[in-house]
């Protein structure tokens, strides 16, 4: 049961981490996008002028949709750091009860042998 627990432990600290990586790749990505996707100044005209409207309209709403993801990013970060905080700690106390017991037991055979 408690080497189940160990194993399920890692496999949860594995799959934190992959996780982390991944989102922290993600917002590197979304900022090198945010850099790259501001619009070069066109020529005004009638038809550029509604063009420009346009897309003027359009990178609103893909910078307002970054920043909601930015902030969903962060949000899971910081979940991420501090549920991988419990886990550690978790695994602490799993230790120390193991060590405790392994201890008990130990006095225990002495005390029957």
């Amino acid at each position: 049961l408690q080497v189940a627990d160990q194993a399920s432990l890692h496999g949860i600290s594995t799959s934190t981490h992959t996780v982390q990586q991944i989102l922290e790749e993600a917002a590197r990505l979304l900022k090198l996008l945010w850099r790259v996707s501001l619009p070069l100044k066109a020529a005004h005209g009638t038809a550029q002028g509604t063009q420009d409207e346009g897309m003027k309209a359009e990178i609103f709403r893909l910078r307002k949709k970054l920043s909601e993801q930015e902030k969903k990013l962060h949000s899971t970060v910081k979940r991420l750091h501090s549920t991988n905080q419990l886990k550690e700690n978790m695994e602490k106390v799993i230790i120390d009860q193991l060590v405790l017991t392994h201890d008990v037991l130990k006095k225990a055979r002495g005390n029957l042998e």
